[in-house]
């Protein structure tokens, strides 16, 4: 058995489970499977469940997948039938036993040096950025990193569950949107190194204020490893309560501010990369570098991956040479040319912070008559949405008066409504009816800026090549 299975006694004692229907002795599963859409051979399916799905109701389709055991709650123990024959794992609940199943395989490699990311924005940006560095420091394959988006309470030990033996570094994004949700995934890392990125207005609809963010940011810290480093901005909004809870470890602080301890400095960019400067203050040592990324943002980004590789035992060349080799995953500031017009795919997600850095960033170089702005709601913001749209689009108003504005979603079409701005503005139900008149108004020459939240779908709007 490698150390990629799981015996059946490995399963019960990390998920706390009793086996219903006892394997034999020799009996060991190859993979931990959540999805019956997907080969299932040699693995313990595990009959999570969510708000639309419940997966106990799919076991028999886990068993025509080929899974190898199954894993369910207690109470469902009378769904199972005596002709399936097959091994099955009784828990209290199976989300976390899923959640220590992982962190029970992570711990098979205590010599794996494991980041943990939280932040209101910039997270991927943060991972991948760390991902680079570290990558140039040993090879793609010593480094497992978060997949995609997968950051919540599913993906977290997912992407845990892929670590192997060729892995030195593991660098794992970890989201949330309500109280309570990163500390039990933290537990299920139990990172070396902790960050939390940004502390902004970001899913205030569940987190309160922004002193609630902070509060659930700081939870980042909770399972840190005693002898591991705590890394943080060096000025943000909560920042007492990000000290407090850094305080009994080794930390390191990041940022623009003369104090921090590891500063990039934005030269300048443009559309397809920019100029940094790096300070290092552990090495009293500054390195300019040009890089793909671009945006004053980047940079903050910049100086936080630099934190984590120094504290990783990574000199500053090597940090130098991974961040020029940096290249963002799509819908992030990726840009095209199509037909002669310049395209700034943004339409990941984005949020008051992210939709200014974004604004801010077009400033530096953008002509407002060659610009369009296509700006779609921002979600998840609570009793503050009408202010902070309000304040989004008042910024852009006055940053861009002569720019096109397309405004997709309900919440940017009222908000557009209460303000007095008379320059060239269209409002759209949603990104279909935008992407019908936006395609008759393109020509060579313009930059079109595609930005908002997930479930606007803006991409909708870039033309098919």
């Amino acid at each position: 058995m490698t150390a990629t299975n799981f015996s059946a006694l490995e399963l019960s004692t990390a998920s706390g489970g009793e086996w219903l229907v006892s394997p034999s002795e020799d009996f060991y599963v190859e993979n931990i499977a959540t999805d019956t859409r997907k080969d299932c051979t040699g693995s313990l399916f595990v009959a999570l469940s969510g708000e639309n799905f419940d997966a106990h109701d799919m076991l028999e389709n886990a068993i025509k997948s080929n899974a190898a055991a199954l894993c369910i709650k207690n109470k469902f123990s009378s769904l199972i039938k005596p002709e399936w024959r097959i091994p099955v794992l009784l828990v209290e609940n199976t989300l976390e036993a899923y959640q220590n199943i992982a962190r029970f395989h992570k711990m098979r490699f205590p010599e794996i040096r494991t980041v943990a990311i939280t932040g209101s924005v910039g997270k991927t940006s943060v991972k991948e950025i760390i991902r680079s560095v570290l990558e140039t420091a040993v090879g793609a394959d010593g480094v497992l990193a978060t997949e995609g988006n997968t950051n919540n309470h599913v993906g977290v030990p997912k992407n845990l569950l892929r670590l192997n033996k060729n892995h030195q570094f593991a660098v794992i994004e970890i989201g949330t949107n309500h109280h309570g949700e990163i500390e039990p995934l933290c537990r299920c890392v139990t990172p070396d190194v902790a960050v939390v990125g940004s502390v902004a207005p970001c899913h205030l609809e569940f987190l309160d204020n922004l002193e609630g963010v902070a509060r659930e940011k700081s939870m980042i810290f909770s399972c840190l490893n005693p002898n591991g480093t705590a890394i943080f901005p060096d000025e943000c909004p909560g920042s007492d309560i990000l000290s407090l809870a850094t305080a009994p470890f080794k930390n390191f602080c990041f940022g623009n501010g003369p104090n921090a301890d590891f500063r990039a400095i934005y030269c300048g960019g443009h559309l397809r990369g920019s100029t940094i400067e790096v300070f290092f203050r552990p090495f009293n040592k500054t390195i300019r570098i040009d890089w793909s990324l671009t945006g004053a943002h980047q940079a903050y980004n910049a100086a936080a991956a630099a934190a984590v590789a120094v504290s990783l035992g990574l000199s500053p060349e090597t940090i130098a040479e991974g961040l020029k080799k940096c290249v963002l995953p799509g819908m992030r500031m990726a840009v095209s040319e199509i037909n002669n017009v310049n395209w700034i795919n943004d339409a990941y997600n984005a949020n008051p912070a992210s939709m200014n850095a974004a604004l801010h960033w077009l400033a530096e170089f953008a002509t407002a008559k060659d610009l369009m702005l296509i700006l779609g709601d921002m979600g998840e913001l609570g009793i503050n949405a009408a202010a902070e749209h309000r304040k989004v689009l008042e910024s852009a108003f006055n940053m861009f008066p002569e720019a096109k504005f397309r405004l997709v979603g309900l919440m940017m079409s009222n908000t557009a409504g209460e303000l007095a701005f008379d320059g060239d503005i269209r409002c759209f139900q949603d990104s279909t009816e935008a992407a019908s008149v936006v395609k008759t108004e393109l020509r060579p020459g313009l930059t079109v800026l595609l930005k908002g939240s997930r479930f606007m779908r803006l991409e909708k709007i870039l033309p098919e090549t």
